[in-house]
């Protein structure tokens, strides 16, 4: 174990997950130091260079020239664009020689990133669910989801307009989205993008996620960790799975309304499994000293 001076991180990527790892590593730990990279500054003084989102980043092939450890990590999207462009595993190819360790944040994204012949370790991104506190529902049965304005098709928009026309009793919440030219309906309000959305949970019964491909939630683990159901097209424990289809989705939405109690299982589940003491201080921290002292044991 590197024991002998401060480790300095360089984390660069989507400023929201880069941010909010930048602010857990240097508030558990005075054994390391994290800091934000923008991409395009060349930099060479960390010990290890931790990119999201960076599988065809010129940074890596850089840091290695200067001796320093190189970890990919895949939040999402990234595995999308990947395992549909072969010019992208191509380019990938070249720089695996440069990266020292893969990761990803859910089991599902290890699976398809090992269909184009990258193997990776499991590694979630987590909130701070400590501060999410447990609060009874609304009296009105409200459906909170995401779908940015830009990204319509990519969440299904569409879906959850049919649902929201099919149920005019239900109170809909649409997030990230100002609702700008979209259509409009009595039960249906669109909130513009927000640092903190747990807020919004407490208004909430329900949150409903379902994306053309997704990570590890953020949204789906705050909800859960606030006592909320929550609807997903992916399998997660204590969540109620559905593909993105009205008929199965309208399905669980009447099943919840029938007797809705607070998801305490739900809630319990991700406060004890994706805690930053667990991912954080133990498994993240375990592998960047994994990264600096073997590398040819990950």
């Amino acid at each position: 174990m590197n024991t002998g001076k401060r480790i300095k991180i360089g984390i660069y990527g989507p400023i929201y997950q880069t941010n909010l790892l930048v602010n857990q590593i240097n508030n558990i730990d005075d054994k390391f130091y994290a800091e934000n990279i923008i991409e395009n500054r060349f930099s060479h003084n960390c010990d290890i260079y931790h990119g999201l989102y960076g599988f065809l980043s010129k940074r890596f092939v850089f840091t290695k020239l200067f001796g320093k450890k190189n970890i990919c990590h895949w939040i999402g999207t990234d595995v999308l664009e990947i395992i549909n462009n072969k010019s992208f595993q191509k380019i990938r190819y070249f720089l695996s020689k440069f990266i020292d360790v893969d990761i990803a944040v859910t089991e599902n994204l290890i699976n398809e990133l090992k269909g184009v012949g990258i193997k990776s370790k499991l590694m979630p991104i987590v909130s701070n669910l400590d501060n999410i506190k447990i609060a009874p529902f609304s009296k009105k049965f409200t459906v909170l989801t995401y779908i940015p304005q830009n990204r319509l098709e990519f969440f299904n928009f569409e879906i959850i307009l049919a649902l929201i026309k099919k149920n005019p009793n239900i109170q809909f919440l649409i997030l990230a989205n100002s609702g700008e030219g979209l259509p409009k309906y009595d039960n249906l309000k669109y909130i513009k993008w927000c640092e903190d959305a747990s807020k919004y949970y407490y208004h909430t019964t329900v949150v409903l996620r379902i994306p053309k491909h997704d990570g590890l939630s953020l949204t789906v683990i705050e909800a859960l960790a606030s006592g909320r159901y929550v609807i997903w097209n992916y399998p997660f424990p204590y969540c109620h799975y559905s593909p993105p289809d009205v008929d199965n989705i309208q399905s669980v939405l009447e099943e919840i309304r029938k007797n809705p109690v607070m998801n305490y299982e739900g809630s319990n589940y991700v406060k004890k499994n994706y805690s930053i003491s667990r991912i954080v201080k133990n498994d993240l921290f375990n592998l960047y000293n994994e990264v600096l002292d073997n590398c040819s044991t990950l």
